[in-house]
This record gives structure tokens, sequence and C-alpha cells, in this order.
């Protein structure tokens, strides 16, 4: 691109009276640079259009400069936005990227149920004193998948076809529905549900969410850098 073209550009951004016009555009599937979603982009102009013309070459500016900033960072989920600061007055352009992690938050609940509580009642009838489930979901599905009673490995399964031991997994699934509400959906969450004869019970529960990072990646463009 040629030198008076990038600086033509900029004057034309001038006349929006902003010290810093952002783009975005986001990348999905791994490709990083590769798989930019050039035609999705958006700006921080809001209802204020730009012409299609200056638009393109917008992209062409941030396209053929972009690349060596995606070259040393990596994104869990396969996903990134590439962040483009133009200052008008300046006239130059300050490249970022960042990266989508998942994160977890963890939390902790603590209640006690009631002594005539059927599941209380069937603990205390068959000389149970401590159950214990680890449970995790995500895409809207989820299930609790280990399952001991004092300290002894049971198969559920077996639990679940069983019409008086059923009150146990039953309680479980209600005690988390609940307490965390949507546990299964989106990036779900795991955790680990205890319960004692006494009726008191915990649940240590996490999160699983997904938020974007600054790499620390960045690239400033001048019109030093056209002929």
């Amino acid at each position: 691109m040629e030198k008076r073209i990038f600086e033509n550009v900029m004057d034309f951004l001038r006349s929006y009276d902003e010290d810093t016009i952002q783009f975005g555009w986001n990348s999905y599937g791994g490709g990083g640079f590769n798989d930019i979603e050039w035609e999705y982009g958006w700006n921080s102009l809001g209802r204020k259009k730009i012409p299609v013309s200056i638009d393109n070459i917008i992209k062409t500016i941030v396209e053929e400069h972009a690349e060596p900033i995606f070259e040393n960072v990596y994104s869990e989920t396969d996903a990134y936005l590439l962040n483009a600061n133009f200052y008008p007055k300046e006239k130059k352009v300050e490249l970022t990227v960042s990266v989508e992690e998942y994160v977890s938050e963890d939390r902790t609940t603590e209640d006690k149920l009631s002594s005539d509580k059927p599941v209380i009642v069937y603990m205390k009838e068959n000389g149970i004193d401590f159950i214990e489930c680890r449970y995790d979901g995500s895409g809207d599905s989820g299930e609790i998948n280990y399952f001991t009673v004092d300290g002894r490995d049971e198969n559920l399964y077996m639990w679940e076809r069983d019409e008086k031991k059923f009150v146990v997994v039953e309680t479980l699934y209600t005690l988390l529905e609940n307490n965390y509400s949507g546990w299964e959906i989106d990036e779900g969450s795991a955790g680990t549900i205890e319960l004692s004869s006494d009726g008191s019970f915990s649940i240590s529960h996490s999160w699983n969410t997904r938020e974007w990072f600054e790499t620390g990646e960045s690239i400033i463009i001048t019109s030093n850098d056209f002929n």
C-alpha cells in the first residue's frame, strides 16, 4: 500500500473528531490469523457509518501487518480477538491480540436438612453415616458420575434403579439444582456434594466460564511503514 493512501485514510478518520477509533475482528477454529472473520468486524463509532471503500482500506492496512502478533499466542478455546486502535490525529495504528481462556470460579454452600426428610430417614434406618458424590456437566448435559457410601464406591445406576435407594440420588440432584441452577449449561461446572446422616450437607462447586485476556503482543503502524 502507498503511504499517501494510509495518510488519506487517517485524514478521513479525523473527520469523526475522535482521538481513538477502535476496530475489532474475531478468529475462531484455531487458525489464529488465518481464521479471522474480516466480514464480521465491528468498530467503536456506533451509528456513524464508514464508507465501504474506506473500510476495505482499513482492513487491508490491518491484514498486511497483523500476522506476526499471532506467532507467539495461544488460546485454550481456539478463539482470538484482533484489535486495531486507529489514532487519526497522530496518524498511527496499534494492533493488539487477545485470547479466550477457560476460567473457574469456586463456591461452597453448607446447610442442613431436617431430620424428617426421606433421605435422612433412609440413611438412619440403613446405618449410613456419610454419602459423597461428584458431578460435572456442560452443553446442557450433566450428571453425577462418582458415588460413595461410607467410603465405599457404589454403582449409581443400581441406586437409581432401586425404588427405596432412589430417594438418595433424587435428593443429591435436588440439592444441586436448588443451590446451583444451570450447573449443566454452557461451559458448565463440576463439584462435590457431601451429605451426613445428621442432615448437614456441603457442596463444593466450581463454575466454568470463558474470559478474554490481553496477550501483551502489539504492533505500531505509521506512515513510515509504507512506500
